[in-house]
This record gives C-alpha cells, structure tokens and sequence, in this order.
C-alpha cells in the first residue's frame, strides 16, 4: 500500500477518471484523485479486479452488483477491507468517506483535501467530524472472484486483526 500514498487529491477526478477508453488499463491523472478513486485503484492493483466505473461512495455502501461482503463492526478486518465513514446522521450515502484498512499496519488508507492519499490508525477518523461514524465495512466476494484459497491460507484461524469497535 505504501506505492499509493502521497497521491494528490483532487476531489472532481473520481472513478471514471481512471480507466482507459476500453477499461484495459488504468491512469492515475496527475492532478490528483478523490477517495472513490483511491479504492478503484487498490483492488485493481492489488487483485486485479477493476470495480464497475459507478461504484462511487453511494454505490459501494449499497453494493448492488455484490462485489463485497456485509461485515459487522466487531468482526476483525482483513486486508482491504473498505470502511465507510461519514459525520453523525449523515442521510445521504453520496456523501461518504471511503478508507482500505491495511492489515501490515494496522491503519486506513483514505485521501484528504490537506495531505492527499495517507494513512491514519482508525481512532484518528472520530476525532474529524466529517469522518466520526463507521456507516458500513465492506469487504471484498473472495469466492466470487476465485480468491478464496488465496485469502483462507492467509486468514485461517486469524484473529488477529483489529476490529472496528473495540
């Protein structure tokens, strides 16, 4: 995850910007990208997968196309989850904040109008009102897109892995 910080933000580049005409390949547009984009990025450079063009906060808190798992806030997080993140009594799901927890670490990996792309140990994200609630934890269909003996030879019996309330 380290090759994805220091990526400058830049709120109106989100996830259409990234792909190539026929959504071959993927270009970081160097003025910068939002946290949409950042999560687009992610899978596709860490799994290979590129997540549908419309998947935007809204669209990856409802997760129409079912690309990810619902998890509960206790359950420990694993390797990119996405965690989405809003103020208190957000009512519209447009308006979330999306960070990919970074097991190595331990920290989230999100994009801020201040630092760009950057890490932040969860505790951080309740002390910034426009981030203070946890609104969902998405984690990614390992079986739906044949990961599932990749990930369960890594996560067998892990418990060690950081929940969200703890």
């Amino acid at each position: 995850m380290k090759h994805l910080e220091g990526i400058p933000y830049f709120y109106q580049n989100g996830p259409p910007s990234l792909y190539n005409a026929g959504g071959t390949s993927m270009v970081i547009p160097k003025e910068g990208i939002n946290c949409q984009a950042l999560a687009h990025i992610y899978y596709w450079n860490t799994f290979g997968i590129p997540l549908p063009r419309a998947y935007w906060s809204k669209e990856l808190y409802e997760d129409p196309l079912h690309y990810f798992m619902r998890i509960p806030h206790s359950a420990p997080l694993f390797q990119g989850d996405i965690l989405l993140f809003g103020p208190v009594h957000l009512a519209n799901w447009k308006k979330l904040h999306i960070g990919i927890y970074d097991e190595e670490s331990g920290t989230i990996l999100h994009t801020t109008n201040t630092t760009g792309s950057c890490r932040w140990p969860l505790g951080a994200f309740a002390s910034h009102a426009s981030y203070a609630t946890v609104y969902g934890i998405r984690r990614l269909d390992w079986e739906k897109f044949g990961l599932s003996s990749f990930f369960s030879s890594i996560y067998s019996g892990s418990e060690t892995s950081s929940s969200v309330l703890q």
